[in-house]
């Protein structure tokens, strides 16, 4: 029987980085225009995406990498739970792929794992047999999972996917990280990583429910496999269809083909939604602390900031966008596949949870708003200081030009001021004490009455 295998593994990107990308993004418009590869590895996403046009922006970068299959079936080979063979000997080397997949729109890097089993029915049956026998340590689904998906830090890992994921982070790095500036320099284990525990898996089994006798062990090895054991919803249970989706793992059981073109598109979108809404929401909440001090920043800085919120907000508008256009290129599927999914995992909430910034954006907006106001404030006293030292030269002028003893002789030898007994001398005396007091007291009303 044969049983084909995905795995959506998002690549989480440094939040300082990514930050600089969404600052810088000019710079990078190259990079995000680039062609790569034209055809994804996956051939029911890249049907999806010819057929609906959907994923435009999704560009390969799997060119960059070469990851052998062979490390894969050994590291299927070392789970010898099973008789006296691992799950290695069953895995098709030459119709298993991956591929490395950057969204241009979002900037998000997402791995797609895509295995491909031939496994004789009988020896399938006892192997989902054995799953769900709780006296065996051991269970399809998960011993799958174990070389694909890091449980813990120190879980061990398959060096397939450990390679494949290196390959992704190599791409970020050498992408986006070459010319950082000086205070923001990471190291290629900085700049991106994939998360513990990171990693949704759908198994597909070409076979009818009707025909297959142990149909309802595969959904109970679905079952056992996961962590909470009541986050199970069914899309579809009848003879020709059993499509059951769960929390980590999803179940389809089906002997058309079709149901993988169909399907999967859905489970790679519904997780990636849910992946990025979570990240975009990390990165709002960081920049929402950060505000609290938002007041002591300078005018520069403070633009950068709103600048980021900005592009925030932006991303979150073409998230909600895309999600919009990819519900209406599946059709009935929405109301049939897709609304569950939501059901169970809220993606409608958390798009609807990132565009929910505009309390926030009017924050920042006084803020600057405040901060412009006291720029301008220091500008008028700055330009009152002005003023009374060019009100000051005037006095200097003065003085230079109309020195008291050259009064006294303006008024004996031109006789145009005639009976003035000193009056102009004792304008010259005066007038510079009177403007100087007349500045000390606006002075003091200014500065002194505003503190």
């Amino acid at each position: 029987m044969e049983v084909r295998t995905i795995c959506i593994q998002p690549v989480r990107m440094n939040t300082s980085l990514y930050e600089h990308l969404l600052l810088h993004k000019n710079q990078y418009e190259s990079v995000f225009e680039k062609g790569f590869d034209s055809a994804f590895e996956s051939n029911w996403l890249q049907s999806f995406r010819v057929r609906n046009r959907k994923f435009q922006c999704w560009k390969s970068v799997k060119q960059s990498s070469s990851v052998s299959n062979d490390l894969l079936k050994d590291d299927l080979q070392n789970h010898s739970v099973f008789k006296n063979t691992g799950l290695g000997g069953y895995l098709n080397v030459d119709k298993t792929s991956y591929d490395i997949l950057f969204d241009t729109r979002l900037f998000q890097v997402v791995i797609v794992y895509d295995l491909h089993f031939d496994i004789p029915k009988s020896e399938l049956s006892y192997i989902i047999e054995q799953s769900v026998n709780p006296a065996v340590r051991g269970n399809f689904y998960s011993l799958v999972r174990q070389v694909l998906v890091k449980e813990e830090t120190n879980s061990p890992s398959g060096q397939w996917a450990d390679s494949i994921v290196n390959d992704a982070n190599t791409f970020v790095f050498d992408t986006f990280c070459k010319k950082l500036p000086k205070q923001l320099k990471l190291t290629k284990d900085e700049s991106c990583s994939v998360e513990n525990n990171t990693g949704n898996i759908t198994f597909h089994f070409k076979t009818s429910p009707a025909q297959c006798e142990f149909s309802a062990d595969i959904l109970k090895c679905n079952q056992a496999a996961e962590r909470k054991k009541y986050n199970k919803t069914t899309i579809e249970n009848n003879k020709n269809l059993v499509y059951a989706f769960h929390g980590r793992f999803h179940t389809i059981i089906s002997n058309e083909n079709t149901t993988i073109f169909q399907y999967f598109p859905i489970q790679l979108h519904a997780q990636y939604v849910w992946f990025f809404t979570n990240y975009h929401m990390e990165i709002v909440d960081k920049l929402r602390l950060e505000s609290s001090g938002v007041q002591s920043y300078g005018r520069k800085r403070f633009l950068k900031f709103i600048k980021i919120i900005d592009e925030c907000v932006h991303k979150a508008e073409m998230l909600n966008f895309s999600n919009e256009a990819f519900k209406v290129a599946i059709e009935l599927d929405r109301r049939d596949v897709y609304d569950k999914i939501d059901a169970a995992w809220g993606i409608e909430l958390a798009v609807a949870e990132t565009r929910n910034n505009a309390g926030f954006r009017d924050y920042l907006d006084r803020g600057y708003n405040s901060l412009v106001e006291q720029s301008t404030r220091r500008q008028n006293n700055i330009l009152f200081l002005i003023s009374c030292m060019q009100v000051l030269s005037l006095v200097s002028i003065w003085s230079d030009y109309l020195g008291l003893r050259k009064v006294k002789e303006f008024e004996e030898q031109t006789g145009l001021v005639k009976n003035s007994d000193g009056y102009i001398a004792l304008f010259s005396t005066w007038s510079p004490i009177f403007l100087c007091v007349s500045i000390a007291v606006m002075f003091f009303y200014v500065f002194l009455k505003k503190n």
